[in-house]
């Protein structure tokens, strides 16, 4: 008799769909960065009717500033948004992989985990100037326009949307980290390991 099949452990598919969906989006943002350089442009979205001109105008101002920061630090973003592509879609696949219990995928999910782990943080280190200019662009941007009203000066509105823009950044940074050393713990715990089959090598011959 043939034993059954095992069951996923629950820490184990939580992890490995929350895996899933950030390597989805990696591979979007990934597509995103080189669609970005290949066009070297993002068209305009239209105004829509009945809407704040002055705050359209300020968007408007803020991402033509982000693209040009990013068309600037081409020959970093570049290549970071092909690793990206590539890593996410590694990732992706052994997710879906672990999903499914196919054989090997703990060690491939494993590989993929801490690949992009350090990818994160190696994209994080490499892109310190950018986003410097990117919290600044933001910050620059916005409060004239969006920020009617705030009973804050203009300079204590630009000090805040600075320091947010930056916990953005480490709170994106943060969340990855967790989520990544939480799917490499859940790989690692003794029902994944019982669970998921190891790949099989072929038999000696005689």
């Amino acid at each position: 008799m043939t034993a059954p099949p095992a069951r996923r452990p629950l820490l184990l598919l939580l992890t490995m769909l929350l895996a899933t969906m950030l390597a989805a989006g990696g591979v979007l943002q990934g597509c995103a960065t080189v669609q970005l350089f290949r066009a070297g442009a993002v068209p305009e979205r239209p105004i829509a009717p009945g809407a704040d001109v002055a705050v359209e105008e300020a968007t408007r101002a803020l991402e033509r500033a982000e693209l040009s920061i990013r068309l600037d630090a081409r020959r970093s973003l570049l290549p970071l948004g092909i690793a990206n592509l590539l890593l996410s879609t590694l990732l992706f696949v052994a997710a879906w992989r672990v999903l499914g219990m196919r054989p090997g995928s703990r060690a491939l999910a494993t590989q993929a985990l801490a690949a992009n782990a350090l990818f994160a943080l190696v994209e994080y280190a490499l892109t310190r100037e950018v986003r410097g200019k990117l919290a600044m662009a933001f910050a620059d941007h916005l409060p004239r326009a969006a920020l009617k009203g705030v009973a804050m000066s203009e300079a204590e509105v630009w000090s805040a949307l600075d320091a947010t823009a930056w916990l953005l950044f480490r709170a994106r940074l943060a969340a990855l980290l967790v989520v990544y050393a939480a799917a490499l713990g859940a790989l690692s715990a003794p029902s994944s390991v019982a669970a998921l089959p190891p790949l099989e090598e072929p038999d000696d011959e005689a």
